[in-house]
């Protein structure tokens, strides 16, 4: 009489999943979890295809089984996912990788850590490893640090741009069990210093070290002639471009082999990142300048005669973004009539002026700014003049009474001497006031309430010609 040997599940399958549980009834219920999740998603594959917030609506136990079926097979699972879900990795991971966690616990509790916050550490480090696909053996420093900075965009955007303390302090002490484990081989350097990039550099250089070696030789060379901050931001954009080849383009190694299919494939690529400062992807100044570093490394290593140069360049002069910036606003004819109108039934003379002067010369408020609001801070940047004060000279667009003014407290006028003023005042009054002339400003033509003296031809500024005569 033979026995029929029963078929030991294969590691990863929904067969090995439900026996390792600890019981029949364990048993049960993990069989019908597993059916659950073959009812709504099929397989794995259709479970990653599904959108999040369908995933995120399966039960609890369901999503669990999802979790260790993805852990157990090192298939990679969405940051956006991972971030959301309240799935216990932890607990997942801990049944998929049962050695490590021992030697996990042990090694953070040797160097300090309790059991909470080594519980938090787990958590976290499970987390990474669902996002990578791969196994926690398998992260080095590099990895690491990606897998980190992309779970903490998720989190923070869940967060309205605030990362919490209960992401930050479990990852900190997290860094540190793994280079007590060897797992990391030294502590984070910190973000843009000269030894992460070192250890970029290192990684780099384990799948392309021809590529690496001409790019370091050309940095080498920016050292000698450009400011530090200069050579880390070539430096930075260099090894943008190293990390997409060797992600997407394994088979490039070489600068030579780099054509233009990589380069159309890069810029779409950066593109794709989280940008700076809370940006969901790098703005066009950021492009453009890594797209122009990247175009004047294969400028001067074809010029230099570099053995690893490419035949020609990749990056092409007409690649680079151009910034937005918007047209300039016009106003229409009934808007311009309403702002002169309103502009000749302001209280001071001044304030007059300037709105006349930026409609009629077309000049930018750049070039002229005034704040008829605040005359205290009031300035004019035409023709010269300089800042306007409260104890300067107004502007009389009429009769430009050189350095004076009527008194606060009588009529009498009170002499302010200010060159740069009387500058503006002549152009200004040469321009619109012209004896005999018929201008549309007819409002600013009277002569101020406190100009009573007789109008004499000694008041006007017109410069006398130059003498034709012999």
């Amino acid at each position: 009489m033979t026995t029929a040997l029963i078929p030991t599940p294969v590691a990863g399958s929904a067969e090995a999943f439900i026996n390792a549980a600890s019981s029949p009834a364990g048993c049960k219920q993990r069989r019908h979890n597993v059916a659950v999740f073959r009812k709504t998603f099929s397989d794995l594959a259709g479970w990653r295809t599904a959108p999040v917030a369908t995933r995120l609506a399966a039960p609890v136990d369901v999503r669990g089984f999802a979790a260790w079926s993805a852990l157990a097979n090192q298939v990679p699972i969405d940051a956006d996912y991972v971030g959301a879900v309240n799935t216990s990795w932890g607990l997942q991971a801990a049944l998929v990788h049962p050695a490590l966690v021992s030697s996990f616990t042990d090694t953070a509790q040797r160097i300090g850590f309790a059991s909470k916050e080594t519980e938090r550490q787990w958590a976290i480090l499970s987390k990474l490893v669902a996002i990578t696909g791969l196994r926690p053996e398998e992260l080095h420093r590099h990895r690491f640090n990606t897998v980190r900075d992309e779970l903490i965009d998720v989190v923070r955007l869940q967060h309205h741009g605030q990362t919490p303390k209960t992401l930050t302090t479990p990852l900190h002490g997290l860094e540190a069990t793994l280079t007590a484990l060897g797992i990391l081989n030294s502590a984070a350097p910190k973000a843009g210093t000269t030894d992460s990039r070192r250890e970029h550099w290192s990684v780099l250089t384990q799948s392309a070290p021809v590529l690496t070696a001409t790019m370091r030789r050309y940095l080498a060379q920016l050292d000698l002639s450009l400011r530090p901050g200069s050579v880390a931001v070539t430096d930075t954009s260099l090894r943008h471009l190293a990390d997409y080849l060797v992600e997407h383009h394994p088979e490039v190694t070489t600068a030579a082999q780099i054509a233009r299919t990589h380069i159309e494939g890069f810029k779409a690529w950066l593109v794709a990142r989280p940008g700076y400062r809370g940006h969901r992807q790098p703005v066009k100044s950021t492009i453009g300048m890594r797209i122009s570093n990247l175009r004047s490394f294969f400028e001067r290593i074809i010029e230099w005669g570099y053995p690893d140069a490419p035949t020609r360049n990749p990056v092409f002069a007409g690649g680079m973004p151009i910034k937005d910036r918007p047209l300039p606003r016009f106003l229409d004819d009934p808007d311009a009539a309403a702002l002169l109108a309103a502009a000749r039934k302001l209280p001071e003379v001044f304030d007059r002026v300037c709105v006349e002067v930026l409609a009629r010369t077309g000049l930018a408020r750049a070039s002229s700014s005034a704040s008829p609001s605040t005359p205290s801070s009031r300035s004019a940047k035409v023709s010269g003049c300089a800042p306007r004060s409260a104890s300067s000279t107004p502007i009389d667009t009429y009769r430009c009474t050189r350095g004076s003014r009527p008194s606060s407290t009588s009529g009498s006028s009170t002499a302010v001497s200010n060159p740069r003023l009387d500058c503006c005042s002549s152009h200004v009054a040469a321009r619109f006031h012209r004896p005999g002339s018929t201008g549309r400003c007819a409002s600013l033509r009277a002569p101020p309430a406190w100009d009573t003296s007789p109008r004499t031809n000694s008041d006007t500024r017109s410069r006398p010609r130059p003498s034709t005569a012999a």
